[in-house]
């Protein structure tokens, strides 16, 4: 059933354990904490890993990746408010002292990581291989790197779990089908997308209203049913609607084969 897939990729019990550590093997630090980047026209986004990764510091204040395995790019910041609120637009790419990666457009908050944590640590944000951005705290020198935990990823291959958080632009995606499951940045659709990016479920087709807010994250719940809740962020009174909510009527919390079958 659709559902199963959605299951497989929302409760596990495969998660990293706060406790342990993280080793940032092939990886090149884009952003550290307290640096600011301001966007970049075409032609002058910094490229990573030997020119196979791309991040986009746009002006517009898209922020997005390309190459790798997500193919066609990830893309963070599709409703991006930054043209609206100045012309010409200068997003501003800020990693604040305490893990939270923002961008700013005249003085706007536009884009938000929510991954506040401890003032006293160190984060940096960091880029793999495949092209996944990792924010991770711990301690670096211009010769060495350690970390402790890894903060946030912008796509992940291990299945979310309860108390986990999912912001817009993100997905969870599963190398072994190719199903992903997405939260869409320009409007905050939840859409399970298959191989070849067609759409098996999408929380519109439940009567999700679509584009309504600034900003859109996913949390799932502590409970062992599976149950996820879409939450639409208004920048201009500081209020946090829930704009749909499902239980998916898993229980136990464990590992679920991902399968699709129409019926």
């Amino acid at each position: 059933m659709i559902f199963q897939n959605i299951a497989a990729l929302v409760l596990s019990s495969l998660l990293l354990s706060p406790g342990n550590a993280f080793v940032p093997a092939n990886m090149d630090v884009v952003l550290r904490e307290g640096e600011t980047i301001f966007g970049m026209d075409e032609g002058e986004f910094p490229t990573y890993r030997n020119g196979r990764c791309t991040v986009r510091f746009s002006k517009d204040g898209n922020f997005a990746t390309q190459n790798g395995f997500n193919v066609g790019g990830w893309d963070a910041n599709q409703n991006s408010r930054c043209a609206v609120w100045q012309n010409p637009p200068t997003a501003r790419y800020n990693l604040i002292g305490d893990g939270n990666f923002v961008i700013y457009c005249n003085g706007y908050l536009d884009y938000s990581s929510h991954t506040q944590g401890d003032e006293d640590a160190q984060y940096f944000m960091a880029i793999d291989d495949e092209c996944v951005l990792h924010i991770l705290k711990g301690s670096f020198t211009c010769n060495s790197v350690s970390v402790e935990e890894e903060v946030w990823k912008n796509i992940r291959t291990d299945p979310l779990k309860p108390g986990d958080r999912m912001g817009q632009g993100e997905y969870v995606l599963d190398k072994l089908t190719g199903n992903r499951l997405v939260l869409q940045s320009n409007d905050g659709n939840l859409v399970l997308r298959g191989p070849n990016s067609e759409t098996l479920w999408a929380a519109n087709q439940e009567g999700a209203p679509l584009g309504q807010y600034d900003q859109y994250y996913l949390t799932v719940h502590s409970n062992d049913h599976g149950t996820i809740t879409l939450v639409g962020i208004d920048y201009q009174y500081g209020e946090e609607t829930i704009y749909f909510e499902k239980d998916f009527g898993v229980t136990n919390g464990a590992c679920y084969t991902v399968e699709y079958d129409s019926n």
